[in-house]
């Protein structure tokens, strides 16, 4: 049983470094990501600040924010957004009480909320995103 043990506890580690790889990479290419899953968010958030923007495309503010976003993403420096549709996220958006669209939850790397805000571009991001160490 010793052996059977060591071969999951082996996989289960590969396949997390699997994972992290990918989140790098992601992370090296681009500081804007979408939302494809929580896993994958929760990977990122555990070693930058996340930052996840609920974006619905029928929506001005929130095209205005996404623009404004693109056009400053120098300033984010360490922080990664991650857009979520807004209108096929039902559940995310219930898990973290969003309840309209132009809202941004920074969460952690276990996926809990650090904090939500409604509204706002890249300066509210920059004056909300907490940097104590919650990543």
């Amino acid at each position: 049983t010793g052996a059977i043990l060591l071969l999951v506890i082996s996989t289960a580690v590969s396949a997390q470094n699997t994972r992290m790889e990918q989140a790098n990479s992601m992370l090296n290419s681009e500081t804007i990501l979408t939302y494809s899953n929580l896993e994958d968010a929760q990977l990122i958030a555990e070693n930058n600040p996340t930052v996840l923007f609920f974006y619905a495309r029928w929506c001005p503010s929130c095209r205005t924010a996404l623009k404004n976003i693109e056009s400053n993403l120098s300033k984010l420096e360490d922080i990664t957004v991650i857009i979520v549709n807004y209108d096929k996220n039902s559940e995310l958006k219930r898990n973290y009480g969003v309840t309209y669209q132009h809202t941004y939850v920074q969460i952690d790397g276990q996926g809990n909320k650090v904090s939500l805000w409604n509204g706002g571009d890249i300066y509210s991001i920059l004056q909300n995103v907490d940097r104590n160490g919650l990543y």
